[in-house]
């Protein structure tokens, strides 16, 4: 048996438990490092009960390593467990503090996925009433966020962005749809040997919407330098 299984482990027990306590109590380096894979795997489970219990392991790293890298990627998987599990706002409060995290470290977003507030944009939306957050939230990372070699992150930062200007009549939704389109057309991969890698995997249902959104109008020009998104002032 691989001597990482304790902290790698896909299902949990008294047992299991028992074991890993013992184990991380033993460890002289890396206990946070160990609670954040553990509490990862878990979260992101498909069983309930093991998501619950991954986050509670990840609470671990937040409230004993608050200045730790991993306490940022901690509050991140939190909130997207919490979005697995249907809990929208437990989601967006999770979320939004792994991005004040960001926002407040030396090392900014390194240490999470590097889009946690993409994520946060995608939660206000599912829950409705926030398009003008979301908005707002994409479009101060956009530079970030598209800085990458990884299609299907353009096109969720592109078909994010088109359904939250869709939702405020803004006149860039129909060339972020198209733009969204165009990514999820491109099948070639991003990785030699992992095709499937950072390939947009778009529903028939996102593609319709998308189609709708960019047939509404005429697109304007002028997509990479941003048009002002918030409400002008009275």
């Amino acid at each position: 048996m691989p001597d990482d299984d304790w902290y790698r482990s896909r299902t949990w027990s008294e047992d299991i438990a028992a074991r890993f306590e013992q184990r991380l109590s033993r460890a002289r380096t890396q206990r946070c490092q160990y609670l954040a894979i553990q509490g990862g795997i878990l979260a992101y489970s498909d069983s309930a009960d093991l998501r619950r219990t991954g986050r509670a392991l990840l609470r671990r790293v937040i409230s004993d390593y608050p200045d730790h890298f991993d306490a940022k990627s901690a509050c991140e998987t939190i909130g997207r467990s919490y979005q697995k599990d249907g809990r929208l706002q437990d989601s967006a409060d999770s979320l939004r503090a792994a991005v004040a995290m960001c926002e407040a470290s030396p090392i900014g977003y390194s240490g999470t996925s590097r889009t946690p507030d993409l994520h946060l944009a995608e939660v206000l939306l599912e829950m409705g009433g926030h398009a003008q957050e979301a908005a707002e939230i994409l479009e101060a990372g956009t530079t970030r966020i598209l800085d990458t070699p990884m299609v299907v992150t353009r096109y969720r930062f592109y078909l994010a962005f088109a359904r939250a200007l869709h939702s405020l009549s803004h006149e860039l939704a129909p060339e972020l749809a198209q733009r969204a389109l165009e990514a999820a057309d491109q099948t070639e991969p991003v990785f030699r040997f992992h095709p499937t890698v950072g390939i947009p995997d778009s529903t028939a249902d996102e593609i319709r919407e998308l189609q709708r959104i960019a047939g509404l109008s005429a697109r304007p020009s002028g997509i990479n330098a941003w048009l002002r998104i918030r409400p002008k002032s009275t």
